[in-house]
């Protein structure tokens, strides 16, 4: 881009002193040009990653927001997703195998992964299994069906219910979406 993403990332810094939303969306950027932006314009409340660099190399993020959501994450493996900690994390794309999925959910109730989520959504590169392996050594209850206030997102079971171990509940569900099958972890909140 001889340099010209950079001029831009620098000319925003000078002018505004706050960013709430951070969405990138160039999938012909390269990774140091988009790692720059990263780096040097930080979202104070939603970092949404749209682009794939040409290189596909791994990004480092920092956190500075509440909600992460990264559209084209063939580069996220599992100790990726386990160094994030947001309110709301979207990982779309990935090559996150059920394995992986069963130690992001138990992390997760044994209070190890992200603490104060509220939701996490990730594709499923092999929905048929889901359940046997990523739950399979997870104590959990059958859920009811869910009304998903997003209209994107079909429901595609009736979820189980899973407890963390400071006794606060939270939900899995399968759904389809634009991204395809993903699963969803709901933390209830107001339990």
């Amino acid at each position: 881009m001889d340099g010209q993403l950079r001029r831009t990332v620098d000319w925003l810094r000078s002018e505004i002193s706050e960013i709430p939303i951070l969405q990138t969306l160039d999938d012909n950027v390269s990774h140091a040009d988009l790692q720059y932006t990263l780096d040097s314009l930080t979202p104070t409340w939603r970092l949404k990653v749209f682009s794939e660099t040409i290189e596909r190399l791994r990004l480092q993020i920092k956190k500075t927001c509440d909600e992460l959501r990264i559209v084209k994450g063939s580069w996220i493996d599992l100790q990726h997703a386990m160094s994030f900690n947001y309110t709301s994390l979207a990982l779309y794309g990935t090559e996150l195998t059920n394995q992986d999925l069963n130690t992001i959910i138990k992390s997760w109730i044994e209070m190890k992964w992200c603490l104060n989520l509220i939701c996490s959504k990730v594709n499923l590169v092999d929905p048929d299994n889901f359940f046997d392996v990523a739950l399979g050594d997870i104590s959990h209850e059958r859920g009811e069906p869910v009304t998903l206030p997003d209209p994107e997102f079909i429901l595609l079971d009736g979820g189980v219910n899973i407890k963390r171990k400071n006794g606060l509940m939270g939900s899995v569900h399968l759904l389809d979406s634009p991204f395809g099958i993903i699963m969803r972890l709901k933390a209830d909140c107001w339990s």
